[in-house]
């Protein structure tokens, strides 16, 4: 098995000290490759810094929606990619999140950052990865009026199946963790069913988001294995040919030739 994570937290604090072991176990259940994703700053910086400590780990740089706060600064970003071209496949995570932020004004400030760094991913020529939680509707409008170049990833995708058309439409592939396989997952299944087979990745979010039956510990790439065999189920495709078709997906997903 070759499965590559697209989307995990190995910069989190809870892996400072075991990330290097769990990146061991992961690759013993397939789990060839991993993208560690940033939030702001610091977290975009320990995933370039795992990048350059082990070849199957590439770092995606970004401000999440929650992080940003008033003169927050995006200048960093440029001088990141500047300095580590090779370790660095995308901006994100970036979008919105209407569901921890609900003022106006903190929806208005998501919107410019999130304009902000579509602009400097398409400067840099990368795709970009979105989050997006309680604003499916609100974020399609901005993607059409500022559309990505290099195209992007709706990270952990838990929006409505009726919107997957739009979203592939702009250049968005779909990737799908760990509530995928939760047991009253019915809309998310429907959308991963609505969703081409060649746009659709897997990730895990660790720490985040443990697939069933683990729900409410703590995840790790190490589950990814569980997130493919309830996409394979769910898609009806034999294990062989999804494995290399999600494989192949990341690549184009990225624009990498090889990982």
């Amino acid at each position: 098995m070759k499965l590559v994570d697209t989307h995990c937290h190995l910069n989190a604090d809870a892996f400072t000290n075991s990330w290097s072991d769990i990146v061991t176990r992961a690759n013993q259940v397939g789990v060839a490759n991993f993208f560690v994703v940033g939030w702001d700053e610091t977290s975009s910086q320990k995933a370039i810094d795992l990048a350059k400590k082990d070849h199957r780990i590439k770092a995606i740089i970004g401000l999440h929606p929650v992080d940003i706060h008033e003169g927050s600064g995006l200048q960093w970003i440029l001088k990141m990619y500047q300095d580590n071209p090779h370790q660095i496949v995308a901006i994100g995570e970036i979008g919105l999140d209407y569901h921890w932020r609900k003022e106006f004004h903190e929806h208005e400030r998501q919107t410019q950052y999130l304009i902000k760094q579509i602009n400097i991913a398409n400067q840099l020529n990368l795709p970009i990865v979105i989050h997006c939680r309680d604003a499916y509707e609100a974020i399609i409008p901005i993607l059409k009026a500022n559309l990505v170049k290099q195209g992007g990833v709706m990270h952990c995708y838990a929006g409505p199946a009726n919107l997957v058309p739009t979203f592939i439409e702009l250049g968005f592939y779909l990737s799908f963790g760990g509530p995928v396989t939760f047991e009253n997952a019915v809309e998310s299944r429907l959308a991963l069913k609505t969703t081409p087979m060649n746009r659709v990745l897997i990730e895990t979010d660790s720490p985040y988001l443990s697939p069933h039956p683990l729900r409410g510990k703590e995840n790790t790439p190490i589950n990814l294995p569980i997130i493919f065999k309830q996409i394979a189920e769910t898609l009806q495709i034999p294990s062989e040919l999804m494995e290399e078709k999600l494989f192949q997906n990341t690549l184009e997903a990225f624009h990498v030739k090889t990982l």
